[in-house]
């Protein structure tokens, strides 16, 4: 069984139409896993905003919550100050700055506004489960130091091969410069 992603869903139909991706993406074609059932990657990353950051490898799923109750710094990068019901009422007074994040916005400014949540993933801690074994994620494992470590190592190689902004890792209490040293 091969681990897949949604943003594996546009390489894919590039590749099914024979139209050439040499657009900087981060998602792979599942062109291999349907014909051969070949893999295309060896972790996942995933997480929701605000949220917990995890990281799979189809063996265990380590979840990274945020390192304080505050769940900052948190920030939101759009062009569009809005939310689900409306504009960004309670930000737009504040001062915004534009800022250019790179490749996530194809190297144009774009504003930078403090993030909100509705839950902090705090409250619920770091998360480790073998989900081959522990199908239903009972079983916290996150007291296993060893392979927690493991785990921190894996989601901050893939947050720097993504270009993750430098604030999630103090978000989440992680030190990119500790490559190796885990």
């Amino acid at each position: 069984m091969s681990l897949a992603q949604t943003i594996d869903i546009s390489p894919t139909l590039l590749d099914f139409f024979n139209v050439s991706v040499d657009m900087d993406m981060d998602g792979k074609s599942l062109t291999p896993i349907i014909k051969e059932d070949k893999d295309i990657r060896e972790t996942a990353l995933f997480g929701v905003h605000g949220g917990h950051v995890n990281i799979t490898d189809g063996e265990y799923v380590y979840m990274k919550s945020s390192a304080t109750n505050e769940n900052v710094p948190l920030y939101e990068y759009t062009l569009m100050p809005t939310r689900m019901r409306g504009y960004m009422s309670d930000v737009l007074n504040e001062d915004i700055e534009m800022v250019n994040i790179g490749r996530f916005s194809n190297n144009m400014k774009v504003l930078k506004v403090q993030g909100k949540t509705y839950v902090s993933p705090y409250k619920f801690g770091d998360l480790l489960f073998n989900v081959k074994e522990d199908v239903e994620q009972n079983n916290n494992l996150a007291s296993n130091k060893e392979i927690v470590n493991k785990y921190k190592e894996l989601m901050i190689r893939e947050m720097v091969k993504v270009g993750a902004p430098e604030e999630q890792y103090i978000r989440l209490g992680l030190d990119n410069n500790e490559l190796n040293t885990i």
